[in-house]
């Protein structure tokens, strides 16, 4: 958890959290319930016994990164050694990309949206390009998007940051009305957003 602690006048000192950080589970014990849990699709508490059984504290990182070990268990084909291991794969995307953007305060609802659109090529994507993260069924802000860019040390100038600077100028227009504009008002309007000397576009 991460936070801070403040001095609350009814209930005295508390930790005010503001994040939390799901860790793997690190003993065979925690490992078998957590792998037999349900969590990952194939995989149910008797399979998840044999496993920790198997491989102990090494599990996990079989499971992702030598899946066809498991096919020394009976009853797991390679098949499904490779099915189990890329819905592990998929589980440990989706809490990368959950703790990627919390550092940028955004929340885990929108993690999950940038997964479903980019499955998992999502980190990578955002890592080279955060303006993705304003794509219409994301939703996010520009000025939150270049804010993760700047921390990122992409350019200014980038192509994806002109890219979204222009998009974003044509929708907020669109919003007042207007079905087109000018390619030389564009470009005005473009850099004025971005703070920056020309466009190059056209």
């Amino acid at each position: 958890l991460y936070g801070n602690y403040v001095n609350s006048v009814k209930y005295g000192r508390q930790f005010k959290a503001q994040s939390c950080r799901r860790m793997l589970p690190e003993t065979p014990s925690e490992i078998r319930k957590y792998i037999g849990s349900g969590i990952i699709k194939g995989v149910g508490p008797s399979l998840a016994k044999k496993l920790v059984d198997a491989f102990g504290k090494e599990t996990l990182d079989i499971i992702e990164n030598d899946p066809l070990r498991l096919s020394e268990i009976k009853g797991v084909t390679s098949d499904r050694a490779l099915y189990i291991s890329a819905e592990f794969r998929r589980l440990s995307g989706v809490k990368n990309v959950i703790e990627f953007l919390q550092k940028y305060n955004i929340s885990p609802a929108v993690a999950m949206q940038v997964w479903r659109r980019y499955d998992s090529a999502a980190l990578a994507t955002l890592r080279e390009n955060p303006y993705a993260l304003c794509d219409e069924e994301i939703g996010v802000d520009f000025e939150q998007a270049d804010a993760i860019s700047a921390d990122l040390g992409i350019d200014r100038k980038s192509l994806a940051r002109i890219t979204a600077g222009i998009i974003y100028v044509l929708r907020e227009n669109s919003f007042s009305g207007h079905t087109c504009l000018p390619a030389e008002k564009l470009e005005e309007c473009v850099c004025g957003f971005l703070g920056i000397d020309d466009v190059l576009f056209y």
